[in-house]
């Protein structure tokens, strides 16, 4: 969650709680929400204020007696809100955000601009319409998400001989990351967390 000064939210889950939840992949949260996306900037919005038809989804779920059976009812119903109301994005914006999404932000806004034709401007135009980040910015979480999901196996490859310090420092060169500490002040940014503890 992005806020005025920090641009994450920190949640705090008691042991044992259940949940389910949806990532929308790049662009696509609008079409299931019907809102602008720059709208929910800065924003923490409930998906029924977005949308009509999240309430009867919203009562639906409220009904549920697991977590099995919600997580079952939230995906019957998106799907069916994918089919009724599909809606692409033009193919250019498509084509930059499939490029930004699978190398994992490690690419640059140049690199896409040139990539799909058109001018840096109208690349951040464009996807900030889509998905209501600017590229730079939506390339930096996808590049902390991949260091996370790195970092959270990191515990079951430890070797004697690749310690703590010499598997950080690869990993953040393998995310893109200029070196350990580039990575580390980015985790103090985006999470408010050392890389370290997320292994702890």
């Amino acid at each position: 969650m992005y806020g005025s000064t920090n641009i994450y939210y920190i949640v705090d889950i008691k042991p044992s709680t259940e949940f389910i939840g949806v990532r929308f992949q790049p662009g696509r949260a609008g079409l299931f929400l019907k809102q602008n996306p720059i709208d929910l900037f800065q924003q923490e919005a409930r998906a029924q204020d977005c949308s009509e038809k999240f309430v009867q989804v919203f009562d639906q779920l409220c009904e549920c007696s697991s977590t099995a059976q919600a997580l079952s009812t939230l995906h019957i119903n998106l799907l069916e809100i994918q089919r009724v109301d599909r809606e692409d994005l033009s193919p250019s914006i498509c084509e930059a955000l499939r490029l930004i999404s699978t190398r994992k932000g490690q690419i640059s806004v140049s690199q896409v601009a040139r990539a799909i034709g058109v001018s840096d401007r109208t690349l951040r135009r464009g996807v900030t319409a889509a998905v209501g980040l600017p590229p730079k910015v939506l390339a930096r979480i996808l590049r902390f998400q991949s260091a996370v999901s790195r970092l959270r196996l990191a515990p079951k490859v430890q070797t004697v001989k690749e310690p703590l310090s010499s598997n950080l420092c690869r990993i953040a060169l393998e995310c893109g990351y200029a070196d350990q500490a580039h990575m580390g002040r980015e985790f103090q940014q985006l999470a408010a967390l050392t890389p370290s503890a997320f292994i702890s």
